[in-house]
């Protein structure tokens, strides 16, 4: 029998939980041979990476929107391009403690992977982000790799041609 609970956490710690798993999976990862010593991987790498961020991303928030909204709700991929991320909603990066504004302009920042910096073999400690232009498309000159301290995410949710913000949810947990 399922028992289940309310959960109530914010887009931003879900992504920090996220990372936290990817940080424990180095070194086992390391000696499987899946991560190399910059901590660069590839298709086994990739696939664990999705399924994580698919497990402890994207279905929380897609579970927290209410019934008829879970359909039409998807995030891109863990570190995957995509042509336009028109019909997509996007993790926005704000600097920690920033009231989100305005929103998807061409200053947004958007959340695309996490990497190494080499400072700390064991670690992804820097993220890389994008960010798009007026008809969704990525601006190619602008992905950046910034420090992951100060970085909070939230999600942009795209509903009817517009976008909300989202920040808290609650969610079941089971």
């Amino acid at each position: 029998m399922k028992t289940s609970n309310n959960w109530q956490t914010s887009v931003n710690d879900l992504v920090h939980n996220f990372l936290k798993s990817l940080n424990s999976l180095v070194p086992v990862m390391r000696a499987a041979r899946i991560l190399d010593e910059n901590l660069i991987g590839y298709d086994d790498w990739a696939r664990i990476c999705d399924n994580l961020f698919t497990i402890m991303v994207v279905e929380p928030i897609r579970e927290s929107l209410p019934e008829n909204e879970h359909l039409d709700f998807d995030l891109p991929m863990y570190n995957t391009e995509y042509e336009t991320l028109e019909h997509f909603s996007l993790i926005q990066i704000n600097q920690k403690d920033a009231i989100p504004g305005k929103f998807l302009t061409e200053e947004t920042s958007i959340f695309y992977c996490f990497e190494s910096s080499g400072k700390n073999e064991n670690e992804f400690d820097k993220l890389e982000t994008f960010k798009i232009d007026s008809d969704f498309k990525i601006i190619e000159e602008s992905f950046k790799t910034i420090k992951i301290s100060g970085a909070c995410y939230t999600c942009l949710i795209s509903k009817d041609g517009h976008w909300e913000l989202l920040d808290k949810i609650t969610t079941q947990m089971y």
